[in-house]
């Protein structure tokens, strides 16, 4: 059945002509980006079996194509409706960061990236690359780790800068599990930054512990005040 099949007051591109998208549930936008449903089963119904299998609308951000396709009335190229979907409004954030702005503190910097650190179930080290006026020069998702763990290479970090012959470092990893307590790993691998970034002529800002929402500064809330 499709949508344009539902009653009238379930149709949700009616609901979004009338009152714009923000009126629309996870479900609506859903049902619109598959369009149909399949034999014995409407699109409604499709889009809260998906809804209800991942839990949250936050957990499709790990969805792979088979898993998807695995659920009744979806099959592949519904799938692969939806993960283009995704893809797509990540890269429309992704555009949101201007490659000429000035990052002047830990606030600024963690507004602008936090996104890429939201409802993710691996770790993840981003280094963040500036110029003499804390201009961005690149920023890049440098290490990716298995469940909580990211294995860092100091020299793969240095390399980068080295190359984009950054003046500044910033660095922020995640912790899957929302606790940003730093571990004694991640201040270790702090106090080796700070010290390989000054043997280099780098100045090393921050390293910053997220959750996609909040944040911790592991050198000022924790090495700079002992």
């Amino acid at each position: 059945m499709r949508i344009n099949n539902l009653p009238k007051n379930e149709q949700p591109r009616e609901r979004l002509l009338l009152y714009g998208v923000d009126s629309l549930s996870n479900i609506d936008l859903l049902s619109i980006i598959i369009g149909s449903g399949s034999k014995g089963i409407n699109v409604r119904e499709v889009s809260e079996s998906i809804l209800s299998k991942y839990k949250s609308i936050n957990n499709l951000c790990d969805l792979s194509i088979n898993s998807l396709a695995s659920i009744k009335g979806v099959g592949m190229i519904k799938a692969m409706k939806i993960i283009c979907s995704i893809e797509l409004g990540k890269r429309v954030l992704e555009k949101e960061v201007d490659m000429r702005m000035h990052l002047r503190n830990n606030n600024e910097v963690h507004e602008v990236f936090k996104k890429y650190f939201i409802n993710l179930k691996k770790e993840k080290f981003m280094i963040i690359m500036l110029d003499n006026s804390n201009r961005l020069i690149k920023y890049e998702i440098l290490f990716t780790g298995i469940e909580n763990k990211a294995l860092v290479s100091l020299k793969d970090i240095f390399k980068e800068c080295l190359l984009n012959n950054a003046s500044k470092l910033i660095v922020i990893h995640n912790h899957p599990s929302g606790n940003l307590t730093p571990s004694k790993e991640d201040i270790n691998l702090t106090s080796s930054l700070i010290y390989d970034a000054n043997m280099l002529g780098i100045i090393f800002l921050d390293h910053l512990i997220t959750n996609g929402i909040n944040y911790i500064s592991i050198l000022h809330d924790y090495i700079l005040k002992k």
